[in-house]
């Protein structure tokens, strides 16, 4: 008999599992071939031209709380423990946690777009993930790739994302991850998974109030749809793990607001002075944001999407087929608000031939999407795209669970009719993806040919540049829009005060007008940072300004225009002297 030791077994064991790893890879790739090609379209999308548009102030907001409070700006409530910083809120209604991940990453690279932006995107890639598992588990295989399809392709998901001015890249993955582990909790019973899904929910209120739209719409939507389930699950223990672990995740915001006597909700809940021109205003919002126009607007300074035939017709060439083939496909706009209101036009039919038992999940979602609007529209202060992604990805399920329904109803019948519906909803399905696809490369586009108009310019890159290059004068920010880009850019080390914030009470100009020549007095070589009166933000600091030279008999010299890639100025730098210096 051949004669083998236990260590030569295992040794065997060892070369036998690592030989059979690549084999496991392979088989993992396969399995999940489709979802990987859908995340390198996102990933694609997401990172290319990463710099542009320009860093933006929201987006840079978490700055000062990662580099430990070096200018006291956006932290309106920190401890401090032998003499380290640590930040609790950024805002009243903004928590620290994005501040905290970037702390180590600010630790260890230097500032960047790819540095600001990268660690956002890889959360919306894990968000696609988390919602292709969701799907998988609810509908199948099928409609999960569908659905994140409908969502990597989204421009307005792509860029809120990349660019996570909301913030919103934390709350989706907050969302869709509590939202699984509930699932899986529902499913298996473990406890684990209810006390982490309650966590998640906790964290995500912390990140950014407005999270409390989803807790409130999650037991609502739940409810009435499992309630059988609910009633099982529902317990005095289950009850006390939850807020526990929910406490756990949003304990800093909960004293915050003991302490502050609830400062996070003053003043949110106030009237409308006219309900239905706001209903109206918060309809175009929603049909903008699904349609990928509002997102590019803003990043665009107002501009709208525009014609990509127009733009390149001598590089298209004269050839007729070809110009119509490009103008029929030149899409100002991608037709995911007109396929998600199809889809719920075919669920309430789709509802009445299958009854409730057999669409409990996609009325979940349904649900969800009504719950979580009507709180959005009783909501005084949202008013913006960042506000509307807290729906995402409702729609893209809801419309790819009704899409596969057809088509599987369609390949399974004889009846021609629903053959044809079933071939049409296909084919209306590429046509949407498709036009996501071309207004995803009108943003591209944009952002090649003018890097981000106004707050969003690229041009902030070259005043940066400059700041650093020249660090002796100190600079006075006069507006909004440039002080968080220019800390983070500089990791803190110019000199700069965004003096904007103390000039904004009118009644008490002419102090104001006071204080400033003490500064330019008594401070040395200033340097005041103005935008351009197109994207001027807050006009009151320009007017104290030029009261003070008019009162003072000041003059202020021009010494650097910073100009957008189309050539319209965007930030100027004045220096004071008197008027009768030479």
């Amino acid at each position: 008999m051949l004669n083998i030791s236990v260590p030569n077994l295992i040794r065997i064991k060892r070369v036998k599992n690592i030989m059979a790893f690549p084999k496991k890879i392979l088989s993992i790739l396969q399995t999940y071939r489709a979802l990987l090609i859908i995340c390198a379209i996102y990933l694609l999308f997401s990172f290319i031209f990463i710099d542009r548009p320009g860093l933006q102030y929201d987006e840079t907001l978490f700055t000062n709380a990662s580099l430990g409070n070096v200018d006291n700006t956006f932290i309106v409530a920190q401890w401090e423990i032998q003499h380290i910083k640590i930040p609790v809120m950024l805002m009243t209604y903004i928590g620290a946690i994005k501040a905290y991940i970037y702390m180590p990453i600010l630790m260890l690279f230097s500032p960047s777009p790819l540095v600001v932006r990268a660690p956002t995107i890889v959360l919306g890639l894990i968000t696609l993930i988390i919602t292709y598992k969701l799907i998988f588990r609810l509908f199948g295989k099928q409609t999960a790739l569908l659905a994140v399809l409908l969502l990597a392709t989204d421009p307005s998901y792509i860029f809120s994302i990349r660019m996570d001015w909301g913030p919103v890249a934390l709350m989706l993955f907050f969302k869709m991850g509590s939202l699984y582990l509930f699932y899986e909790y529902s499913r298996t019973s473990r406890l684990t998974l209810l006390a982490l899904g309650a966590f998640f929910l906790g964290l995500g209120l912390y990140d950014k109030t407005n999270f409390i739209w989803y807790c409130f719409a999650l037991p609502v939507a739940v409810l009435p749809i499992w309630q059988k389930k609910w009633n099982i699950l529902v317990t005095v223990r289950n009850i006390a793990i939850f807020l526990s672990f929910f406490l756990l995740g949003c304990w800093p915001l909960v004293l915050y607001n003991i302490s502050a006597h609830g400062q996070t909700f003053s003043g949110q809940m106030q009237p409308f002075e006219n309900v239905l021109q706001s209903i109206q205003y918060k309809t175009q919002v929603l049909a903008g944001t699904l349609s990928g126009k509002d997102p590019y607007s803003f990043f665009n300074a107002g501009d709208q999407i525009g014609s990509f035939f127009l733009k390149n017709n001598a590089i298209l060439g004269e050839h007729p087929f070809l110009k119509m083939l490009i103008s029929t496909m030149d899409f100002r706009a991608t037709f995911l608000p007109e396929a998600f209101a199809i889809s719920i036009l075919i669920i309430c039919l789709l509802l009445y031939k299958r009854g409730i038992s057999k669409m409990r999940a996609i009325l979940f979602f349904c649900l969800m999407f009504v719950l979580i609007l009507g709180q959005i529209y009783i909501s005084y202060r949202a008013t913006g795209p960042h506000h509307v992604i807290m729906l995402y990805p409702f729609p893209h399920i809801i419309i790819a669970y009704t899409v596969v329904s057809l088509i599987s109803t369609g390949s399974t019948t004889k009846n021609r009719i629903y053959k044809y519906v079933g071939y049409a909803s296909m084919y209306a399905t590429i046509l949407l993806i498709i036009s996501q696809l071309v207004v995803t490369a009108k943003y591209l586009q944009a952002f090649i040919d003018v890097g981000g108009k106004g707050w969003w310019s690229d041009a902030i890159y070259s005043l940066s540049s400059y700041t650093q290059q020249n660090a002796s004068p100190k600079y006075m920010l006069m507006d909004w829009g440039f002080n968080m880009q220019l800390l983070l850019l500089s990791h803190g080390d110019i000199k700069k005060e965004e003096i904007a914030w103390q000039l904004l009470d009118e009644s008490k100009e002419n102090q104001m007008v006071d204080d400033l020549y003490q500064k330019v007095l008594h401070e040395g070589d200033l340097i005041f940072v103005f935008h351009t009166p197109q994207y001027t933000m807050l006009s009151q600091p320009k007017r104290v300004f030029d009261l003070m030279l008019k009162k003072y008999h000041l003059k202020a010299e021009t010494i650097k225009v910073f100009f957008q890639r189309d050539g319209t100025p965007v930030y100027i730098l004045k220096r004071v002297s008197s008027a009768d210096q030479p």
